[in-house]
């Protein structure tokens, strides 16, 4: 009995990965440091 709703449980996220890579206006932002001169920084945004 729990192995099948585990399985289901697996199943159902492996789907929802898949539909979440798939779906296009879902957009991965990274930041980065891009100058550090003493206390000041300045970061970018690469989307």
């Amino acid at each position: 009995m729990k192995v099948k709703s585990l399985m289901f449980v697996g199943v159902a996220l492996i789907l929802l990965g898949i539909v979440a890579l798939s779906y296009q206006s879902v957009t991965y932002t990274t930041r980065e440091k891009v100058l550090e001169i003493g206390p000041i920084e300045a970061t970018a945004e690469k989307k």
